[in-house]
């Protein structure tokens, strides 16, 4: 009996980056209209430098099991995902509302992934703490949006 209560147990999300490239590609696509592709993991170095800072959100999550997930993005990447979700490629957007898009996109990710992975379970997530770097923080995985670098690393426990 022990062996069948084992079988049914939560599935923890992969560690594999596949589940959550493709997080990322429905969310661009999906919700900011936007073109999001794998890209060369030697693109970090363009996330952050002096000048060109970045955004890092991290969004942690409990459940089944628990973790969390930072994705780093130029602030002009937040700036085009901002104007692509308002519908309006004119507005001009504070600071902080560049923090919360940032954030946003953070989350969206972190649950998309989430769900496609244990659509079955419930996971709560934290409100994404965003934070500018000037030093592109490591990276598990890069992408671009719409030719711009987007970093993503993940912890799940």
């Amino acid at each position: 009996m022990e062996s069948l209560m084992n079988s049914c147990a939560p599935v923890p999300p992969r560690a594999e980056s596949a589940p959550i490239e493709q997080a990322v590609t429905n969310v661009a696509e999906r919700s900011f209209f936007a073109f999001a592709e794998a890209a060369d993991p030697s693109a970090a170095a363009a996330l952050a430098a002096p000048g060109a800072p970045a955004l890092t959100s991290v969004v942690r999550f409990t459940g089944p099991s628990r973790g969390e997930m930072r994705v780093t993005m130029p602030v002009t990447l937040a700036r085009e995902l901002a104007q692509q979700f308002s519908g309006d490629p004119t507005l001009e957007f504070s600071e902080a509302d560049l923090i919360d898009m940032a954030g946003e996109f953070a989350n969206m990710v972190t649950g998309a992934w989430l769900t496609a992975t244990d659509a079955a379970s419930t996971f709560d997530l934290t409100a994404p703490a965003v934070t500018r770097d000037s030093v592109p923080p490591p990276v598990a995985l890069m992408m671009q949006i719409n030719g711009q670098p987007v970093g993503l690393s993940w912890r799940v426990e």
